[in-house]
């Protein structure tokens, strides 16, 4: 009976099929290697107090995220610094924080970072009628007040430097009537 497996012919059919696995095993491991994990199908993301604005955009991120394959689990928190106490902590993998809170938060490691800004969160400040800055820029300065003369930003006068009447703002000689819409 003839024989199709010569020698010769046995041993190139080995090769090519050692080849082709090695091949395809390289090709499987050069891919993870390089490529590194695949991204994650779940995330955890911190938002802040129930019924809060944080909380809302946390809800509208799980919405848009969950549309492009993505689970969002959300997690209520007491605030910018707790979340940042989460993420430093390993229990959440994102979350939202108001600018300024990071400094709170002990991160010896540097585990937190920014990844963008979603708004600019203004600074308002409020006062009294009759507080008002001082007209001339001071390191020192301080609210001041004394029963004869209304409370003020303005540094104490230095010697040489009277404090008139004239000079001092009551808060009927100058009312200020802005608000919060008409600073510039």
């Amino acid at each position: 009976m003839p024989s199709f497996w010569s020698p010769d012919t046995r041993f190139r059919t080995i090769a090519w099929i050692v080849g082709i696995v090695l091949t395809v095993v390289l090709v499987g491991v050069s891919a993870r290697w390089l490529g590194g994990a695949p991204p994650p199908n779940k995330i955890v993301l911190a938002t802040g107090q129930p019924g809060g604005i944080y909380d809302g955009f946390g809800r509208e991120y799980e919405k848009r995220l969950r549309a492009q394959g993505l689970k969002v689990e959300l997690v209520n928190t007491a605030g910018s610094v707790d979340n940042l106490r989460r993420i430093v902590e390993g229990k959440v993998d994102v979350a939202f924080a108001q600018s300024g809170t990071y400094q709170v938060v002990t991160d010896p490691e540097h585990k937190v970072s920014g990844l963008a800004a979603i708004y600019y969160e203004p600074l308002w400040i409020f006062s009294r009628h009759g507080i008002r800055p001082s007209p001339r820029p001071s390191s020192r300065r301080r609210a001041t007040t004394s029963p004869r003369r209304p409370l003020s930003t303005s540094p104490p006068p230095t010697r040489g430097e009277s404090s008139s009447p004239a000079s001092s703002t009551s808060p009927s000689s100058s009312p200020r009537t802005e608000t919060p819409g008409s600073w510039t």
